[in-house]
């Protein structure tokens, strides 16, 4: 996956730190549960996790496994994103996967980028 940051004003954003996690192909953030410490360690603690840092183009890149949704939910696999560069407010997203069954109704017109 290839992404682009750029500010409001559609200017990329160089050297933000982009911090991405999540689940594996069971839906899990923990090699031995669904989740970390319930949900609340999941941000800082999943084990499939890692730091990026645009060029000067604002691009990243990241090479990982395709998640799943969690068990027993009808969540679609998403990847956390959060977004810190010097100057601008911390943005938190997420990505979602177009091909995924459970990205339907509510969930899948929220998701579309404007």
């Amino acid at each position: 996956m290839i992404g682009t940051i750029k500010n409001a004003e559609g200017k990329p954003v160089a050297s933000a730190l982009v911090y991405l996690y999540h689940t594996d192909a069971r839906g899990w953030y923990a090699s031995d549960a669904p989740h970390v410490s319930m949900n609340e360690g999941d941000m800082r603690h999943a084990r499939l996790f890692g730091y990026v840092r645009t060029d000067k183009d604002g691009k990243f890149e990241l090479h990982t496994i395709k998640p799943s949704g969690y068990p027993q939910s009808d969540l679609p696999a998403h990847i956390h994103v959060h977004i810190d560069a010097n100057d601008y407010q911390s943005f938190v997203t997420e990505f979602l996967f177009d091909d995924d069954q459970r990205l339907v109704g509510k969930i899948r017109e929220n998701s579309r980028v404007l």
